[in-house]
């Protein structure tokens, strides 16, 4: 009977063992994120009702509706932005002084070629305003660039660097993302999408699966019918 290749079968056990745990990682990052999927379903299916940050936690998200003064002239223009028109341009974010604290709104898509000092929200300035959406907690990637509240450029929601720069008071460690407000601005404000996490877990762990089951049946065919 003819021995199998020692290394060649050793280092493809590892790979296969290696291939698989990424598959099986990815099914559970697909159930982690279905999760979310249907408690966001269920968010946006129920009754707006006032959202009590104290009572949400890192990580976590709430639709509902939130009042308070509008702080135009505190507005700061986030990242680099495209439309689906291919205009380019930021996120409009914008305080609201609340009972809860200060919470940046989230207003949408601004063109770089509007100022949003001289936008006409700036009419709105301290005024209460209900504004309705989802909070989240904030957050980047490595690939953000940093702040540079001097220049007043900003790329992430650093809560605390806007907070300090713009002076607002106890800042709310959430971001609104508003889909709609009780004063009437134009349509392109507030002008956010309801939110749904990118969900391609079940592609990915297919992929690493299939480059497993190829990498035996490569094994076997090189290996596994030759004669003794």
């Amino acid at each position: 009977m003819r021995s199998l290749p020692f290394w060649a079968t050793f280092l493809t056990l590892c790979a296969v063992i290696i291939l698989c745990a990424l598959g099986t990682w990815q099914l559970q990052r697909l159930e982690w994120k279905n999760n979310i999927i249907a408690k966001l379903d269920k968010a946006y299916a129920s009754k707006a009702a006032n959202i009590n940050f104290n009572a949400l936690e890192n990580n976590d998200f709430a639709y509902g509706s939130v009042t308070g003064t509008f702080l135009f002239n505190k507005s700061i223009a986030l990242g680099h932005r495209v439309s689906k028109e291919s205009v380019a341009g930021h996120s409009l974010i914008t305080p609201l002084k609340t009972e809860q604290g200060t919470l940046l709104i989230n207003m949408g898509f601004n063109p770089n070629d509007q100022p949003i000092r001289n936008h006409f929200l700036n009419a709105y300035q301290g005024q209460n305003i209900t504004f309705t959406g989802l909070a989240r907690s904030p957050s980047w990637n490595i690939f953000t660039p940093e702040n540079n509240p001097e220049n007043d450029t900003w790329y992430k929601y650093d809560i605390d660097q806007i907070a300090q720069k713009k002076n607002l008071e106890n800042p709310i460690p959430f971001i609104l993302y508003a889909d709609s407000a009780s004063l009437k601005f134009d349509a392109s404000f507030p002008s956010n999408e309801r939110w749904y996490p990118k969900n391609n877990h079940a592609q990915y762990a297919f992929f690493w699966f299939t480059l497993a089951g190829t990498l035996i049946i490569i094994y076997i065919l090189r290996f596994g019918f030759k004669k003794a």
